[in-house]
């Protein structure tokens, strides 16, 4: 991976989207993959805390597995989750 698309040790999960977006534009990300990355992100519900946390989990997983390694779950299965953690 270029060094300029790897994750700063000093970037804050917050700044990693345009990160995951980087590489999207320059190929790295498949067109499927972006669009079940963002479903996920943008789901209905899901708070800026919990976005800033599955953005920081798939450029992780991006780094560990590489694109082709990345099983996103589906938006029902994120909602889940997430409610399972706010009770």
């Amino acid at each position: 991976m270029p060094a300029s698309l790897q994750r700063p040790a000093s970037v804050s999960t917050t700044a990693l989207l345009p990160l995951l977006f980087a590489r999207y534009v320059t190929g790295q990300i498949a067109d499927a993959v972006w669009t079940q990355i963002m479903s996920v992100i943008d789901a209905d519900g899901t708070t800026q805390q919990e976005r800033t946390a599955l953005t920081a989990w798939v450029y992780d997983a991006l780094e560990d597995l590489g694109p082709q390694g990345l099983n996103l779950p589906k938006v029902d299965e994120v909602a889940d989750l997430l409610g399972a953690t706010r009770a």
